[in-house]
Parts: structure tokens; C-alpha cells; sequence
């Protein structure tokens, strides 16, 4: 039954024999019971190593990673790498030597990086030492042991990173007149372009206009280069440089040209790019002559009918309603009927937000099918919702003639105004007039709906009146996760009693035998537990459970939680309390683990 909870926290498997290790040496008193010294590390390291020893061969590599893991985020590298060089296991141990090779790079360590990028089997998982290495050296002004690196090591893609890292530490440093000829001794094409946009993304604050055009001409793709100069368009817009960005947008439009007239696939992608930048930069007219022209219909649509909001915005409001009435007439003409319905919605939408909600209802009404006009109907409320048009909103749902789509729209829009400040009271409305007709009318899938209005009273906080309404629910599975939200939320919200009680509920569901996954909802419910529960109060819990197992399940993952949290006396006395060698045994891996943490924070 143990082996259904390995991995469900940090050292939860179990010993192959129960009892103590004796062949480890004694671990001294004070360093069994918190606040833990800083002279317990290294006792405390030694029993852990050992402890994991005794587990079973195939469990430890995933043991000393897991523990690896732990000694990187608290910043012990030296421990970290003492157990990551013993995974018996070399995909798992390359990789963890890996990320602690390049934080101790980081760190400026660089002999340490190095002896660990020697005991890396894979040469790609070895790569991103050095190139750690080689970067940080450069970043420091230490060209020469960096470069030396790179001719001692002949990997290409080495020395394109040395070769970029220069790039970007002579442009920090305003050389710019010895950039662009590091930049071309990247040879990998992709990673040239970058380093090239880079630089001129750089040279545009404070360089002449010329240099930015010579590094991004020196990409070989017409098609990067064109959406580089439609980004670096964008970015002088936002520099208010207006005649750089017209000048960049034309060479955009330019090698878009090319870019076709060459024959390419698929452009339109690009010319998406190149609209959304023209689009950002206040030309939305370009931006709606360069989207026209994209091939595919779908894309075009969504395209255009951006850009046409983007005009309503800026005042052109004219512009916009002839753009999406267009959109509208071809989303019509389009054959297969979802396409069709989705492409419909899609543009009323984009009418709501560009302020035409009559049109864009009128629009929606030549939808045939009552359900996808009704779905309809819904998306335009959340697209009026996220326009703070709530009134607009509010009577979309409410004249829905599908009594359905009225409530649930009705709980959607409620959850939706729960977190905007003013807007509780209608909120709550929302709400009760949902509850309303769900307990007046029959409604096909209720059960479903009572679980959204579950989570919209969950965020209004009004703890009673979801638990009141989990009671309708009639699956088990589905009361109890509805419970355990019911236990997060009011956890968040300090609101202690409510959280008893869902915990309280939720225990007796898993007691009963209606529950599939018991074992694993027990391990739910456990980490759900209130801050304030003592060890005695954890253990009467645990006896509602009414079978060891799930008994067992509950206190150890009630003790690792509260060992992990830095409450490893409360851990301590509660596994005590409990009084089962078993779970003695179990415990011993996360007591040790959480016992080491804390005598690393001390002496830090």
C-alpha cells in the first residue's frame, strides 16, 4: 500500500525493513529536535545519505534527486553536488549536475563548474556549463580564458555563445564600432539573427539610423529580416522616433515582397507579425492593407477584426463597422458549419469590443442552431464582461431565451464581477437569481450547474452557502473535490470554522465506501489540514477515517507537511502520538530531510 504514495512528497518511501539504521552513526541529541545548529549539517547529511542507502535500489535515484533538488534551492551546491554524483542513474545525474555546474558559474566559481562539467557524461547536457563559464568570463572582461576555453574545447556552438557574449558586452559598453564583426562569426544562421536583431535593438537608442539598417540587413532570411524590421518599427514608435519607424516599416513591406515574389510557402504568418506591429504603433490603416492580404480566411478575419477595434479605439469608428461588416459578409460564406458559427462569433465579438453590440446581435441571430446562437450569446457577454461594460453584459445573459444559457451565463458573469471592486451587490444578485431558477425549473445538467454556482459563492467568500449547495450534488467525487475547494478557499481567506467543517465532511466521504481514489484523496485532504491543529487534535481527525490505511496515509502525509513547513517538533510529536513503527520507519527519510534544511538556515 506504501509504494501507491512514493513521490507524493519528499522522501515518503519506505524502508525495505522497518527500524533504525545501524550501521549509520549515532546523530547527536541536539540535533534531533529544532532550532537546529549549524554544526548539524554535517551529521545530519551523513544519516540522510545513509538513510536513503537502505532504501531500495531502483527508489534511490529518485531519492538523491529529489534531495538534490532541495540542497540547489536552498543554495548548499557543495551538498547538492556530493549527492547528485552518486545517482546511480546517468540521464538524472548529468542533468543535476548540469544546473549545479552553471549556478556555481554563475557564482563566478568557475573551477568548481568546471570539475563538474568533466563528470557529465552527455555532451549536450555538458554544453550549457561552459557556455555558462565562457559567458560570465566575458561578461567580466575576461576575454582571453574565455576564448582559450573555446579553442581548448573546438564546439561550435561554444563559440558562437563567445561570440554572441562579446556582442552584447562591447554594445553595453557603447563600443558599437566592434560589434557587427563578432556578430557575423556566429555561424549558426538562427543564432546569428538573433545576435543581429540584438544589436540593433541596442544600436536604435542611440545610434544613427544607418547602423541599426546595416546589422539588420546582414540577416540572410528575407523573411526574419522583414519581421525584425517590423519589430524594431514598433520599437521606434515607442522611442518617439517616427521617421526611423517609418523607415524601418517600409523595409519591412519591402523584404515581405521579396519574400513572395521568391515563392515562400507561407507568408502569412509574417504578414501577421508586420500587422500586429503596424497595429501597436498607431497605423492601423497600413496595418489593415498589409493584414488584407493574408491567404487563409480564418486567420485573415481574426486579423482584420483586431486591427478594425484597434481603429474604433483611435475614433475611426466608420472604418471599423465597414471592416467587421465585411468580416461578417465572407465569415458567412464560409462552407463547413462550425467554422462558420465560430468565425460568426469571433467578429461579434470584435463588434462588442469595438462598441456596435446592436450589430453584433443582429449578427449572431443568422446562427440557425438555438444552442450555438445561445453560445453565442455567452461569448459576447464575457467579451462585454472584460470590456467593464457590465450593464451590457448583464442584459445579454438575462434575455437569453435558453433558460440554461441564462444561468450559467447568469454564474459566470457573478464570478466575474466577485473581484471587481463595486460590483458585489450585483454580483450577489446574479447569483441568487441563478440559484432561483435552478431550484424553480427543471434544468437538463443541473448538477453541472450547481458546481459552477459552488465556485462563484466560493468567490464571494460566502462559505455556508456553497456548502449548503454542495449538498445537491449527488456524485460523491464530485462533493468531494467541490469540498476541497471549498477548504482551499476559506484557508486563503483565514476563515477557520468553514475550513474545519469541509475538512470534517470531507473525511467522512472518504470513511464512506462510495469514494474511488480514497487513498489519494486522503493525501488531498491531509495538506489541506488548518495551520492551528495540534498534534493530538491531527490524530482524533485521523481516527474518523475508521481504516488504518487510510489512517496511515493521513498522519504521514500530515507529518512530512508539517516537517517541510519547519514544524518538525509538531511532526515529531504527532508521528509519537500515533505510536506505529511503520510510520516511524516511513517518517525518518522527511524528518531527516527537514531537520537538514534547518540547520542549513542557521548557518546562513
Amino acid at each position: 500500500m506504501n509504494a501507491m504514495f512514493r513521490g507524493i512528497v519528499l522522501f515518503g518511501a519506505s524502508l525495505l525493513a522497518g527500524g533504525s539504521l545501524a550501521s549509520a552513526e549515532a546523530l547527536p541529541e541536539h540535533c534531533r529536535r529544532a532550532p537546529v545548529a549549524a554544526d548539524c549539517t554535517a551529521p545530519l547529511f551523513d544519516q540522510l545519505l545513509e538513510r536513503i542507502k537502505a532504501e531500495r535500489p531502483y527508489d534511490q535515484p529518485d531519492l538523491k534527486a529529489a534531495l538534490t533538488d532541495k540542497l540547489i534551492n536552498l543554495g548548499s551546491l557543495d551538498l547538492a553536488q556530493e549527492v547528485a554524483v552518486g545517482i546511480d542513474h546517468a540521464p538524472i545525474r548529468d542533468v543535476k549536475l548540469a544546473v549545479i555546474g552553471v549556478l556555481q558559474a554563475n557564482q563566478r566559481h568557475y573551477g568548481k563548474a568546471s570539475d563538474l562539467a568533466d563528470l557529465i557524461g552527455d555532451p549536450q547536457q555538458r554544453l550549457p556549463v561552459y557556455t555558462a563559464i565562457v559567458e560570465r568570463f566575458v561578461a567580466d572582461g575576461e576575454v582571453e580564458p574565455a576564448w582559450t576555453l573555446v579553442k581548448q574545447l573546438g564546439d561550435a556552438t561554444l563559440s558562437d555563445s563567445f561570440q554572441a557574449a562579446l556582442v552584447v558586452r562591447f554594445a553595453t559598453e557603447g563600443r558599437f564600432e566592434l560589434t557587427l564583426p563578432y556578430a557575423l562569426e556566429v555561424r549558426d544562421a538562427g543564432r546569428r539573427a538573433d545576435v543581429l536583431f540584438g544589436l540593433a535593438s541596442r544600436q536604435l537608442a542611440s545610434r544613427p539610423l544607418d547602423d541599426v539598417l546595416q546589422s539588420l540587413e546582414a540577416i540572410d532570411d528575407p523573411e526574419n529580416r522583414a519581421r525584425d524590421f517590423a519589430l524594431l518599427g514598433q520599437q521606434a514608435h515607442d522611442l518617439k522616433k517616427p521617421d526611423a519607424a517609418e523607415r524601418l516599416f517600409a523595409r519591412a513591406l519591402e523584404d515581405l515582397a521579396q519574400a513572395e515574389a521568391a515563392g515562400s510557402a507561407d507568408t502569412d504568418s509574417l504578414r501577421q507579425s508586420i500587422a500586429r506591429a503596424l497595429e501597436a504603433s498607431g497605423r492601423g490603416t497600413e496595418a489593415l492593407a498589409v493584414a488584407t492580404e493574408i491567404r487563409d480566411v480564418e486567420r485573415r478575419l481574426t486579423v482584420t477584426g483586431r486591427i478594425a477595434t484597434t481603429l474604433a479605439r483611435n475614433g475611426q469608428t466608420d472604418a471599423a463597422l465597414s471592416v467587421l461588416k465585411g468580416n461578417a459578409a465572407a465569415a458567412g460564406t464560409i462552407a463547413d458549419p462550425e467554422q462558420r458559427i465560430l468565425a460568426l462569433t469571433r467578429q461579434a465579438e470584435f463588434m462588442v469590443e469595438a462598441g456596435f453590440a446592436s450589430e453584433a446581435l443582429r449578427l449572431i441571430a443568422r446562427i440557425e442552431a438555438p444552442d450555438r446562437r445561445s453560445d453565442a450569446r455567452q461569448a459576447l457577454a464575457r467579451t462585454a464582461a472584460r470590456q467593464n461594460a457590465f450593464d451590457l453584459a448583464e442584459r445579454i445573459v438575462t434575455e437569453d431565451p435558453s433558460i440554461l444559457h441564462r444561468v450559467t451565463g447568469q454564474i459566470e458573469l457573478a464570478t466575474a464581477l466577485s473581484i471587481v471592486e463595486g460590483e458585489r451587490a450585483r454580483a450577489l444578485a446574479l447569483a441568487e437569481r441563478a440559484q432561483m431558477a435552478l431550484e424553480m425549473d427543471s434544468i437538463e445538467g443541473a448538477e453541472a450547474v450547481y458546481g459552477m454556482l459552488v465556485d462563484t459563492q466560493l468567490s464571494l467568500q460566502r462559505f455556508d452557502r456553497a456548502r449548503s449547495l454542495i449538498d445537491w450534488l449527488h456524485e460523491p467525487a464530485a462533493r468531494f473535490d467541490k469540498l476541497d475547494r471549498l477548504a482551499a478557499a476559506a484557508a486563503r481567506a483565514g476563515a477557520g470554522e468553514a475550513l474545519s467543517r469541509a475538512i470534517g465532511d470531507m473525511i467522512a466521504l472518504v470513511a464512506g465506501d462510495s469514494l474511488y481514489e480514497r487513498y489519494g484523496r486522503t493525501a488531498m485532504m491531509a495538506q489541506r489540514l488548518p495551520a492551528e491543529l495540534t498534534p493530538e487534535e491531527i490524530l482524533l481527525l485521523s481516527k474518523r477515517l475508521k481504516q488504518a490505511d487510510f489512517e496511515w496515509v493521513f498522519l504521514h502525509v500530515t507529518a512530512v507537511r508539517l516537517a517541510e513547513a519547519g514544524r518538525v517538533g509538531d511532526a515529531q510529536d504527532l508521528v509519537a502520538l500515533a505510536d506505529d513503527p511503520e510510520l516511524t520507519a516511513d517518517f525518518e527519510l522527511p524528518e531527516l530531510a527537514a531537520l537538514l534544511a534547518l540547520s542549513l538556515k542557521s548557518g546562513q
